[in-house]
């Protein structure tokens, strides 16, 4: 038995659990695009549907693996200045591809950072999350246009489900995420749903974990001590 290997599950696991409590879904379609995993699942009456949960390891850290950043700090803001997700890969390739790459040297801080960043790199990363056009490394996670198929298959109101789909974790906050999922969603329900399809993206999507566990723990204390509130 490889216990590493479930208390890792466990983790992640409790993560989901955190965001989804985070997030005050009650019921629809629950998208998490967290630092190392992506995870789709249905949620009812606020609690997840287990056995449609799907899970790829392309996180928000692996979209930006080739990019040359020294620091972790110094992430957040890169993701949030150079990535983006395009709503088509090879028409938006096409028009940066004889762009300059964005140059740079120095953060706030004064601390170098890089010498430059090529904007092919800044959609290719994004891109493997949909499509095999982008690092080709990631061909044996699934995307998440295979994930949503696979997870609505368990629901036999689709309605209900796309007409509440919730966005959660940092990596849904990139630039042109929401639009993303929202054509991927109409690409796949039938005609007569497409004008019921509804993306929730929170300015706060990515506090969720943490609200969520806030919550949960309070709750604990609050058990604990038999004290109402």
């Amino acid at each position: 038995m490889n216990i590493s290997y479930y208390y890792n599950v466990f983790k992640m696991v409790k993560k989901l659990e955190s965001a989804i409590k985070g997030s005050m879904i009650r019921n629809g379609l629950f998208i998490h695009v967290g630092s190392s995993h992506v995870y789709i699942t249905i949620v009812q009456d606020g609690k997840e549907v287990e056995k449609s949960r799907e899970t790829s390891q392309v996180g928000l850290y692996a979209m930006v693996q080739d990019l040359n950043i020294l620091r972790l700090s110094d992430l957040d803001r890169i993701i949030k200045a150079y990535l983006y997700v395009p709503l088509d890969y090879e028409k938006e390739a096409k028009r940066i591809k004889d762009l300059p790459p964005h140059s740079f040297t120095t953060n706030e801080e004064g601390i170098k950072l890089c010498e430059s960043i090529d904007r092919l790199q800044c959609i290719s990363g994004p891109e493997s999350l949909f499509s095999r056009t982008g690092h080709s490394q990631f061909k044996n996670n699934p995307l998440i246009p295979e994930m949503l198929k696979r997870c609505l298959q368990y629901s036999k109101n689709w309605e209900k489900i796309v007409g509440n789909i919730v966005l959660s974790g940092g990596g849904s906050t990139l630039s042109g995420f929401p639009e993303r999922i929202y054509k991927e969603v109409v690409n796949l329900v039938p005609s007569d749903l497409a004008s019921k399809v509804n993306v929730v993206a929170d300015p706060k999507r990515d506090q969720y974990v943490w609200r969520g566990a806030s919550y949960h723990t309070f709750n604990d204390i609050c058990n604990e001590s038999n004290d109402s509130y």
